[in-house]
């Protein structure tokens, strides 16, 4: 029988969480109270000609389960 987790959140942890666990063949349920997902992270276009990006303050790169994760994402050139 395949597992089924609630998130309650959709910020940056929870996103992560439902990512890991989908690659794991667990079904995921992810509930957020705002109307967008995100949480702190948000990219806002100002005056229709800047774009401003606002999000977390800290990513701890000497964690190495960090890294792993950015690399499944195929984000490590973007650090």
């Amino acid at each position: 029988m395949k597992k089924k987790v609630a998130i309650i959140g959709a910020g940056i942890t929870g996103l992560t969480v439902a990512w890991e666990l989908k690659r794991g063949d667990v079904e995921v349920v992810l509930f957020e109270k705002s109307y967008r997902a995100g949480g702190v992270i948000e990219s806002e276009l100002c005056e229709e000609k800047y774009l401003i990006e606002s999000g977390p303050n800290t990513l701890n790169l000497d964690d190495k389960r960090v890294v792993e994760f950015l690399n499944s994402l195929d984000l490590q050139n973007d650090l």
